[in-house]
């Protein structure tokens, strides 16, 4: 439509689309339904200060679970590796820390980082290290491969 409007001519036009580029961050810890894998976001690594190679350890007090980035050196810790061609998320294969999430092959089990502890030693003095308690969100069940048909 082409009008007159306070004696301007308005010329019709498309305005640029607006790009919603602000999504939700993902802050899961999930236990995969492949054996032993866990699923870390960026953001629970960015938590835990890890990168690619870092290893992650957790220790685990009555019912509760705490994560947190260990030493190279550290034999209870397991590396972060990619997980395929993912850059949001990274994979962990810790068997012991997949069992005792509940991980299972029919579902997956997601889970969020609380607040972080400070690590303190024999005198109860900072050591730096930060520890996060494992707080469960929810089960939800396997997604169903999807079958391509052949051609």
């Amino acid at each position: 439509m082409r009008f007159k409007f306070n004696g301007e001519i308005i010329e019709p036009y498309s305005p640029e689309p607006v790009r919603n580029t602000i999504k939700d961050v993902d802050k899961g810890l999930y236990t995969l339904s492949t054996r032993n894998a866990l699923k870390l976001s960026n953001y629970v690594k960015d938590l835990l200060k890890v990168e690619l190679g870092d290893k992650v350890a957790y220790q685990k007090y009555d019912k509760h679970i705490f994560l947190y980035k260990t030493t190279s050196d550290d034999p209870l810790g397991y590396p972060l590796t990619k997980l395929g061609l993912n850059k949001s998320f990274s994979r962990l294969n810790h068997s012991q820390l997949w069992t005792e999430l509940g991980g299972s092959d029919k579902h997956v089990n997601k889970y969020e980082l609380g607040e972080a502890l400070e690590d303190l030693d024999e005198k109860n003095k900072p050591t730096g290290r930060i520890a996060f308690p494992v707080v469960f969100i929810k089960k939800q069940a396997k997604q169903a491969k999807s079958i391509k048909p052949k051609k």
